[in-house]
């Protein structure tokens, strides 16, 4: 297992992005945003009192991710629904709160991952 990459002061702006516009797919469609909400928290990690804040705008902007994600499976019961769907979001919010790297390179596809893992076990 590899070690995460180290935290560094953000970057202020989106960097080259490397999710090949699949991200727009599920709803998200502004990087220079996303950068902006990593920034805010990476710095808030950095000891401000409102991580908790950066993190919950961070996995709201996510969220289409997850019920996109949910929507896609042809296969589930309608009464599973409410159920895959939170899943869903628990997976997003553990990859919220396991991503250390210092900007969002990366983070649509680490997210995606965490999501899919745990709608999976449903």
């Amino acid at each position: 297992m590899t070690s995460p990459p180290e935290q560094s002061e953000p970057t202020g702006h989106p960097g080259p992005d490397r999710s090949d516009d699949r991200s727009r797919d599920f709803g998200i469609s502004d990087p220079v945003a996303a950068q902006q909400l990593w920034d805010a928290l990476i710095l808030a990690r950095g000891g401000s009192p409102v991580i908790s804040a950066a993190e919950d705008a961070v996995f709201r902007f996510y969220l289409p991710l997850a019920h996109t994600l949910v929507q896609r499976r042809t296969t589930l019961q309608p009464d599973h629904l409410a159920i895959v769907e939170q899943a869903a979001e628990l997976g997003l919010a553990k990859a919220v709160l396991a991503w250390r790297g210092p900007d969002s390179d990366g983070f649509f596809l680490f997210a995606r991952a965490a999501i899919e893992s745990h709608i999976r076990r449903y």
